[in-house]
């Protein structure tokens, strides 16, 4: 059952997938409900978020794809968290000294969408180099888990 789990990168893999996809609900439930004040309860704002998020995975998965494919996967798994880092960042310094406005809200979600798309698949193109073919399918049920897991992880936490 945890057969995955007894390769060290694999495990650290997992908490990174975890912890990143926890952030990245937590970003869409704290950035909706921005986007709700910030439009004076205009429903619109957090269907912006939504979309921001996700859709720059449509237009940079494939090419993050290949990038994947020919790079080191780890850095770019790195860089992609790190653009996510930065736009939560800039996200939350802008709250805390009360200058966040809804046309800056929208940009730095799609910032945080764009890292999204960026980091995705190259740690799931890591992750059968990481176990070998033996332990694959342990490895993507845990690697399953730790995607839905963080639906409840990071809006519980937010």
């Amino acid at each position: 059952m945890y057969a995955a789990f007894q390769v060290r990168a694999f495990r650290w893999v997992w908490i990174a997938v975890l912890s990143g996809n926890s952030g990245r609900f937590a970003v869409l439930l704290v950035a909706g409900w921005e986007a709700y004040r910030l439009g004076h309860g205009s429903s619109l704002w957090p269907s912006l978020v939504s979309m921001l998020l996700l859709v720059p995975s449509m237009f940079f998965g494939l090419f993050a794809g290949g990038m994947a494919d020919r790079h080191n996967r780890a850095r770019l798994a790195a860089i992609g968290e790190l653009i996510n880092a930065g736009g939560c960042g800039v996200g939350a310094v802008l709250v805390l000294a009360g200058q966040l406005s809804l046309p800056a809200l929208l940009l730095l979600t799609a910032v945080v969408g764009i890292g999204n798309s960026v980091q995705a698949p190259a740690w799931q193109a890591m992750v059968p180099g990481l176990v070998g073919e033996r332990r694959l399918l342990n490895a993507s049920m845990a690697t399953r888990i730790a995607q839905q897991g963080a639906e409840l992880t990071g809006p519980a936490l937010a």
